[in-house]
């Protein structure tokens, strides 16, 4: 066989694959010339032949041939769409915009999954950092961090104007695009209250002379317990010797004295009756096997953790 440009008829070196009724797959490349060969048992294969620059050419043959086998591939017309970042006043082509800019379009915010907008920015947004251990305010940040001791957070646009509210409040669904100015270009749009990063966020809107649209999304999200034996802890029976050793040696009788009278284990107290004669020794240790033969992480398993499952539905219409 030859494998041939449409448009000029030159050479086009190829990848060609054929694979049998029986699912045997047989690979081979064409030379500088175009031409290959291939050697098969008598059947029907599929033939698909891929190369650079040129779209996939597939097609169902039968050996053997009766003639020439002449493929011609047809160009592959690759086109970069053109990409509008918004600063927060105006659309502009990336190629025009100065800074550093990062576009996240409906597309990517709907790949994952979160209960609200900054859920979903943390995994794609890049130069976002986020910090769970902090309080609400300068939870996250762009870059890094721009100040010691003053405001943290980024300045939000919404649709043109400053937005003083949680960022939490929005609902994702409604967002069409965001940007994120990264660089001091910000603060020739918006000043000093750019100094720590701006995220521009623009919702849907209806477009004029177009029909009614309804869209439903909807996601399910699933939790795991945590794993509470990850960390190998002592047991409750070690854990009780260890109690019993330091009320011998005296540990406790500084709490048992003080007139604050702070909560001591339920087995210290049983040690502290013994002591006081109120309790007799094979009852002590008939209480001491029965804590022994209880697990407490077997309670928070069973009682107080399990799967935690976040549903999200959303219907929207559009139209105009």
């Amino acid at each position: 066989g030859k494998i041939l440009s449409a448009a000029d008829s030159t050479a086009v070196l190829s990848n060609i694959e054929l694979t049998g009724a029986d699912g045997l797959m047989h690979k081979t490349q064409t030379d500088a010339k175009g031409i290959f060969v291939v050697k098969l048992p008598a059947g029907t294969y599929r033939f698909v032949a891929t190369a650079v620059g040129f779209k996939t050419y597939a097609v169902s043959v039968t050996v053997p041939l009766t003639r020439a086998f002449v493929v011609s591939l047809q160009p592959a017309d690759n086109q970069l769409n053109e990409v509008m970042v918004s600063t927060g006043y105006q659309l502009l082509d990336r190629t025009r915009a100065t800074g550093s800019f990062d576009k996240l379009d409906k597309a990517r915010l709907d790949q994952q999954v979160g209960k609200n907008i900054l859920d979903r920015l943390e995994a794609i947004g890049n130069g976002l950092t986020f910090d769970r251990t902090t309080s609400a305010s300068g939870k996250f940040s762009i870059r890094g961090t721009s100040t010691i001791r003053g405001p943290r957070d980024p300045l939000v646009v919404v649709d043109d104007f400053p937005y003083a509210g949680d960022l939490a409040n929005i609902n994702p669904e409604d967002v069409e695009s965001i940007t994120v100015l990264k660089d001091a270009a910000a603060a020739s749009i918006w000043g000093s209250r750019a100094g720590n990063g701006v995220i521009v966020i623009t919702t849907k809107r209806g477009k004029k002379n177009t029909p009614l649209s309804v869209n439903f999304s909807g996601s399910i999200g699933f939790a795991q317990k945590p794993n509470l034996r990850y960390e190998q802890r002592i047991s409750s029976a070690d854990a009780l010797d260890v109690e019993q050793f330091l009320f011998g040696k005296g540990y406790y009788t500084s709490q048992i004295n003080s007139s604050q009278k702070p909560a001591l284990t339920p087995f210290v107290e049983l040690l502290i009756l013994n002591a006081a004669g109120r309790l007799s020794t094979a009852d002590l240790e008939q209480a001491k096997a029965g804590f022994a033969a209880h697990d407490v992480y077997d309670d928070f398993e069973s009682y107080v953790y399990k799967t935690g499952v976040n549903q999200q539905y959303a219907l929207s219409l559009s139209g105009g």
